[in-house]
């Protein structure tokens, strides 16, 4: 005879984890919940609440609470939790950005090849992704690797091959 499935709801279920997690680690305090917020890689933040829509509103005001309780700078705060070392957004302007992405491809095939959104390359202490941009004519990169010298290596090498067979676009534009 199979037990009967009791329901919760997101917040029933965070309130017994909290319970179980303060009784279990007495020196832990869990305060609200986190379960109807998602993070992206590329800094967009969703929440539940707001239809899983982005709003820009409600990180803001996290973000000024946590400065105000903890009476440090936004800097300071980032160093504290930085998980990773970014490049930054890197942008090429050229007219052959299919064959440059193509050739990405074989070249790292070694790695977890992901297409969506251009292609990113996955393998364990680093990634890339190259993508084209939807409102211009350009290629843009960026690097994440836990070391920051291994990001800094990898981004020199993906620009080197990027410009190596680059055509430029030499139109102008913006």
């Amino acid at each position: 005879m199979q037990q009967k499935q009791e329901i919760l709801t997101v917040s029933q279920l965070s309130h017994a984890i909290k319970q179980q997690l303060e009784a279990r680690f007495p020196t832990v305090t869990v305060q609200g919940e986190v379960s109807n917020f998602k993070e992206q890689s590329s800094g967009h933040f969703y929440y539940q609440a707001n239809g899983n829509g982005e709003s820009q509103l409600n990180t803001l005001l996290c973000v000024l609470k946590v400065l105000t309780e903890e009476g440090k700078s936004l800097s300071e705060l980032a160093k504290e939790v930085q998980r990773s070392h970014e490049s930054g957004e890197f942008n090429f302007r050229v007219t052959n950005a299919p064959e440059i992405l193509e050739s990405l491809k074989e070249r790292y095939k070694d790695g977890e090849l992901v297409t969506i959104d251009g292609i990113s390359v996955n393998y364990p202490n680093w990634r890339f992704n190259v993508r084209t941009s939807n409102t211009e004519p350009l290629l843009r990169l960026n690097v994440e690797s836990f070391d920051e010298k291994e990001m800094e290596e990898k981004r020199d090498e993906l620009m080197t091959h990027i410009k190596n067979i680059a055509k430029i676009d030499t139109t102008g534009g913006h």
